[in-house]
């Protein structure tokens, strides 16, 4: 029996008969057979000579046949080179799958700030950050400054007395941390402040659209009333065209764009009666107040349609898989009929029913998605008008609340749907 037959399998051989030698080259060993078996190491190998007259010799394989150059020293060294090249082409391909990860998120981010929404989201969360970390360094400044004298040593430092900033290393350093907070409260607050002017500018002209469709609504529906014949008549045409939510939500909508652009006109100090800036801010915070509420009645109507449209789908499909469970039960159960024409009809039937069904499921599970997407852009939008609400609840009924509450509140809200257009801009690229 050869010995070749007991080489494991993993070892890739390479054989070729020559004038009675059989030679086989393998990646750790080389051997050279003919009849007998003599051992012999060539260059780190393995080489067994078999003359055919039965003898045995050490002969070298360049005497046998030709000149034999195969270093195992060699063979390893291109292993290591193939080792090496496959490493470095992994961690090439890994930094350009991160690469593009990175260069998608930017084109996200780009697709939301070009947004006038995304715009107001991102100036609202930088705003408020903002706000969060000005109320929390000034609690700061009160607690480890309160028993210095700050603006005396503030003024014994500035005069660059280096011997007494190096002899009081620490009261300096409190006094290096109290002077940038006092910096960043001041830019703070002037930069928290423009950036409420922006998004208060990127809100303001639509008041002049909704008056005029408010204007194209009374005339369409005053010439609608007209054509008909009785008083009674009349008034169902003015009560369907505008006692229903719709109109509900755009008188809202235009009580509170006039009452934010009148506030921004106050900031422009086009107008400074303070007693009608006190009338207005009141109608402002009441007006987003009533949106606030209406935009959560809308939103709550809208998931339970989604919930109630995803389970009438379910149970449709419940249906049909149950339809074809009892089919397969009924064509596997042998007939007493022996037409093989009707079993042959039964049978392309009961697989055209199960192509049916297996194109219906598809179908299924991409609606199932598109619920689960609809059901979790709804959802940010609820805790997001929550959150809302609860900060205007602070400013519509006066509620004292600790520093930074209202803030907070803004910031998860600004946070929730600034994370709601991430995910519409990821979901839908194209748009």
């Amino acid at each position: 029996m050869n010995d070749d037959f007991y080489r494991p399998p993993n070892i890739a051989d390479v054989s070729i008969e020559t004038e009675g030698f059989e030679i086989s080259a393998r990646n750790d060993s080389m051997m050279i057979q003919n009849n007998s078996h003599t051992p012999t190491k060539l260059n780190n190998l393995e080489v067994t000579v078999i003359s055919s007259d039965g003898g045995s010799s050490g002969t070298n394989a360049s005497e046998k046949n030709g000149t034999l150059s195969l270093s195992a020293g060699e063979s390893t060294m291109g292993a290591t080179s193939r080792a090496d090249r496959t490493v470095h082409n992994s961690s090439k391909r890994s930094d350009s799958v991160k690469l593009i990860k990175v260069m998608n998120k930017v084109d996200i981010l780009k697709a939301v700030f070009a947004t006038l929404t995304g715009k107001d989201r991102i100036a609202k969360i930088f705003k408020y950050v903002i706000d969060i970390l000005r109320i929390f360094i000034q609690r700061s400044m009160y607690y480890n400054n309160k028993d210095i004298d700050v603006d005396a040593y503030l003024k014994l430092f500035s005069k660059g007395n280096l011997l007494t900033i190096l002899r009081n290393p620490r009261l300096s350093g409190k006094l290096f941390l109290s002077s940038s907070s006092k910096l960043f409260l001041e830019k703070g607050a002037l930069v928290s402040s423009q950036l409420g002017f922006y998004r208060q500018i990127m809100r303001c002209g639509g008041t002049p659209f909704r008056l005029y469709h408010w204007y194209q609504k009374l005339i369409s529906t005053f010439y609608a009333s007209q054509k008909s014949s009785t008083l009674h008549s009349k008034g169902l045409v003015w009560y369907k065209n505008w006692w229903n939510e719709e109109s509900l939500s755009e008188f809202i909508d235009l009580y509170y764009g006039i009452m934010d652009e009148l506030m921004l006109l106050y900031k422009l100090k086009l107008w400074s009666n303070k007693s009608m800036h006190a009338w207005v801010s009141k109608h402002e915070a009441l007006s987003w107040y009533y949106d606030i509420m209406l935009g959560l009645k809308k939103n709550w109507e809208k998931l339970q349609s989604i919930k109630q449209q995803e389970f009438e789908l379910k149970i449709q499909y419940q249906v049909r898989q149950r339809a074809l469970e009892l089919s397969s039960k009924l064509n596997a159960t042998p007939s007493v009929d022996s037409n093989k024409n009707t079993a042959l009809i039964k049978q392309t039937i009961f697989e055209s029913f199960k192509q049916d069904n297996l194109d219906l499921e598809l179908e299924v599970v991409q609606k199932l998605k598109n619920y689960q997407y609809e059901k979790r852009i709804v959802k940010f939008d609820l805790t997001r008008l929550f959150f809302d609400f609860l900060a205007d609840t602070t400013d519509v009924f006066s509620i004292k609340t600790p520093p930074g509450t209202y803030a907070i509140l803004s910031l998860c809200s600004g946070v929730l749907g600034f994370s709601k257009l991430w995910i519409q801009a990821k979901e839908q690229p194209n748009e």
